[in-house]
């Protein structure tokens, strides 16, 4: 439980938010990522040739924003279910 308090920690976020722009918008980075990880191939198709690039530069800037977001929203909570109390309306109804 204490990796995904860690994993969806708001610096957390924001930090490989920051890293996966740079893997998208660093053209370096990405021929790296597309090597290491390989070609989409429904990006190929429906995007043309060059598509895996493109998504990776939307994902580039898409994903910066949503941890920008992310960071600033204080009504996002991420709780284990363990951890919600059971209402008391079901409580009424035995």
């Amino acid at each position: 439980m204490e990796l995904w308090n860690f994993i969806l920690n708001r610096w957390t976020v924001l930090i490989i938010g920051i890293l996966i722009m740079l893997v998208g918008l660093l053209p370096e980075w990405t021929l790296y990522i597309v090597r290491m990880i390989g070609k989409m191939g429904w990006a190929e198709q429906r995007v043309g040739t060059g598509g895996t690039f493109t998504v990776w530069k939307l994902i580039g800037i898409l994903a910066p924003i949503l941890a920008i977001i992310y960071f600033f929203s204080p009504g996002i909570h991420f709780d284990s279910p363990s951890a919600t109390p059971t209402p008391t309306y079901y409580q009424n109804y035995r």
